[in-house]
């Protein structure tokens, strides 16, 4: 009988790929990781439900579907905080890994384990829900992070960021990646004419600053389509319908809903451009995505996209859509749209790479294992 000597890693994340709310990076972020950590460690996954969700093995990493969204997926998330501390307390494991959940980004899991915890953000919550609702996040957030030996960022910006409200942690930056296997050999299609720019993500008004791309689309003189790939909640997609016919932009959009896999790959290969609208972002894979294809971003200069060099993008003062406006306007005559080779993308990408990220997790959980 074989004995099973490999260590038992948890990784928590509310979000999953399969979850038809959310679906973000964060989620898409786990994936890759779990997949890889897979080949070390005994993994799982524990996601926070939804409809139609199953307990299954995914890339050789058990996924656990645990919580509740009968009262919707606002309440879902505290409601998978709360199950998460008791599966903390019953089950065994020799590390955890918790990727960040709104609305504190950080928990009280570390005090229901006796195991080291390492806090994973790939969201920082506090100032989103502090813009949003006008209440002292932040004063939470602070607190409740120097329960945490262990926190992983993925950018010098957010690392920053954390460590002036809390000097006790050992903070690390790990980048998160891109995966080199998933660009495939596309052969061009009649209708793949790159006349789009392509606004990729998940449909939330307020921090995906998608009234704000309204707005600029209603301002533009382009006859450049774009294409929105995302889904999100139904009040969220009514909200941005009401938009869509309140500024009278429907000829400019084509919407398409979520997609993944080739389809995805063929819309970023043959697109003009990338557009990031958003208000907050903790980091945005969508932009490492586009400089991957080699396409240049157009975006609002926020300090959580500053890691973005600036000849691959086109930064608009936050948050002014006049000036988006103008942009998409420009998207056939600007420079920057030839500037990004090949020779530019691989030497940046190169530490951007998601075996390169979980070498670095295994190196930390080595390290924190001795």
């Amino acid at each position: 009988m074989k004995i099973n000597t490999k260590k038992k890693l948890i990784i928590s994340s509310y979000d999953d790929q399969k979850n038809p709310v959310y679906s973000g990076g964060g989620a898409y972020a786990v994936r890759q990781l779990a997949k890889r950590l897979a080949k070390k460690y005994e993994i799982t996954v524990l996601t926070g439900t939804y409809k139609n969700a199953k307990n299954e093995i995914i890339d050789n990493a058990e996924y656990i579907r645990i919580g509740s969204d009968i009262f919707g997926h606002k309440i879902g998330q505290l409601i998978y905080q709360y199950s998460l501390l008791k599966y903390a307390i019953k089950e065994k494991f020799d590390i955890w890994i918790e990727s960040t959940t709104p609305p504190f980004t950080f928990s009280l899991l570390p005090l229901f384990c006796k195991k080291p915890v390492i806090s994973w953000v790939n969201m920082l919550c506090s100032f989103d829900m502090q813009r949003k609702y006008k209440l002292n996040f932040r004063y939470i957030e602070q607190e409740l992070s120097k329960l945490y030996k262990y926190i992983v960022v993925p950018t010098n910006w957010v690392k920053k960021d954390i460590f002036a409200m809390n000097r006790k942690s050992r903070i690390l930056t790990i980048t998160q990646g891109t995966d080199k296997n998933s660009i495939t050999n596309l052969t061009k299609k009649k209708n793949d004419n790159g006349n789009y720019i392509l606004f990729m993500g998940r449909i939330e008004i307020n921090q995906k600053g998608l009234d704000l791309l309204i707005k600029a689309l209603a301002l533009s003189k382009s006859k450049t389509r774009i294409i929105f790939a995302g889904k999100g909640s139904k009040n969220e997609e009514s909200k941005l319908k009401n938009l869509i016919l309140k500024y009278r932009v429907k000829n400019k959009i084509a919407r398409i809903g979520k997609i993944q896999g080739v389809k995805k790959e063929r819309l970023l290969k043959y697109a003009k451009t990338i557009i990031i609208p958003s208000r907050f972002e903790t980091f945005s894979l969508i932009a490492l995505e586009a400089i991957m294809h080699q396409k240049p971003v157009i975006c609002f200069n926020i300090p959580q996209l500053r890691w973005i060099p600036e000849k691959f993008a086109i930064k608009i003062t936050p948050f002014n859509y006049k000036k988006m406006a103008i942009a998409i306007d420009k998207i056939n005559t600007s420079k920057i749209f030839k500037k990004i080779s090949a020779h530019e993308k691989n030497i940046f990408i190169k530490k951007y790479d998601w075996d390169r990220t979980a070498g670095k997790f295994h190196a930390l959980i080595s390290q924190i294992s001795l």
